[in-house]
């Protein structure tokens, strides 16, 4: 059995154990239309099957919180994420009321919770300028820390070099539903994940002087970079020339 029958039944265990068996919920959790899903679902042979390369890959673990490289263990999914936590019983103290016989927030039920965790911090990564952004590969490592606009925390793991752009306009604004990105939105990019096709990217084209973002589409062996809008003009353009992916957009963060 090679890597990719592999990680396609690993897939099937994902769907089955963490989203109740259903298609369209695990093509929710990681941004993918139905038929990308059903696509990387089915079985070596059958004409237009997608691959599981090593973007996705990493893409799963990030949004269920796996750790990295165990897509690929033979450890199930269940025991990994056990694993994963570090939860700590409450001391009586923090378990007990306010007022004496009051139950805590921790013993309501889940009717009366509007709230649950956060993902775990993962330390600081420096938002930058789309400029910085189109040259970071070569400016990163004499990038000092007041060369932020600020330093905000990760919510995943991530890449010493990875960084946080600034959204600016409406292109990638999709009125569908998600993924949608405001103006002001900030975005997590890492520079060391594979982009694949349907990955959302900072790109640099030949003579252009900011970055860029969009979602990269590959058919036929030819590159197109597309707006999430659908009415954005020239909402998709054929990457003619040389193009250089500054980086994968993996999660974003909107402030009010």
């Amino acid at each position: 059995m090679d890597k990719y029958e592999r990680r396609r039944l690993r897939l099937i265990e994902i769907r089955d154990e963490l989203c109740d068996g259903s298609g369209a919920s695990l093509a929710k959790r990681i941004d993918k239309s139905d038929s990308y899903v059903s696509r990387m679902l089915w079985p070596e042979g059958r004409e237009g099957r997608k691959r599981i390369g090593e973007g996705m890959v990493e893409h799963v673990e990030d949004v269920f919180g796996l750790p990295r490289g165990s897509y690929d263990s033979e450890t199930p999914i269940k025991q990994l994420l056990r694993n994963a936590k570090d939860v700590k019983p409450a001391s009586t103290g923090e378990k007990s009321g306010l007022f004496t016989g009051q139950p805590s927030l921790l013993e309501g039920s889940l009717h009366d919770r509007n709230v649950e965790p956060g993902p775990e911090v993962r330390g600081k990564l420096p938002l930058i300028s789309w400029v910085q952004a189109g040259a970071w590969e070569s400016v990163v490592g004499n990038f000092a820390v007041q060369d932020a606009e600020e330093w905000l925390l990760s919510p995943i793991p991530t890449s010493p070099k990875a960084y946080y752009l600034r959204v600016r306009g409406l292109s990638m604004f999709n009125p569908a539903g998600e993924p949608s990105f405001r103006e002001n939105d900030l975005v997590l990019v890492e520079p060391q994940s594979h982009a694949e096709s349907g990955a959302l990217v900072v790109v640099m084209l030949d003579d252009e002087k900011e970055a860029t973002f969009k979602q990269l589409i590959i058919e036929d062996g030819k590159k197109y970079l597309r707006a999430l809008n659908p009415d954005w003009p020239n909402r998709i353009i054929q990457v003619n020339g040389n193009a250089t992916i500054c980086g994968v957009v993996k999660t974003k963060v909107v402030r009010y």
